[in-house]
């Protein structure tokens, strides 16, 4: 099934007023609102709404937009300082087992 139908059949399904098409068949099945949807359901739904700006519109787009920059920006800073620890440990002489006089 190419990508276009896929969109298709979810256009048709979303605009249905009573049901949904399932996509491997064509038998209605009962739409899940908000309230009836199970919690991992209104979990996803929260978390598109959130990132689209569904909810606060552009304050919450800027929000998710810098904090997942800072995500990106930890993960760099995180390698950095490791690769900088790892330097320091192989360019050090090895001192165990000498004694100091």
């Amino acid at each position: 099934m190419s990508l276009i139908a896929v969109r298709k059949r979810a256009a048709i399904a979303s605009s249905a007023p009573r049901g949904a098409l399932g996509l491997s068949t064509t038998a209605i099945r009962p739409r899940l609102g908000s309230r009836t949807a199970p919690a991992g359901s209104r979990l996803v739904i929260a978390n598109r709404a959130i990132h689209t700006g569904d909810i606060f519109g552009i304050p919450s787009k800027t929000v998710m937009s810098l904090a997942s920059l800072m995500l990106a920006l930890q993960v760099v800073s995180g390698v950095a300082m490791w690769w900088k620890r790892e330097r320091k440990k192989r360019a050090a002489p090895d001192t165990a087992g000498q004694t100091v006089a």
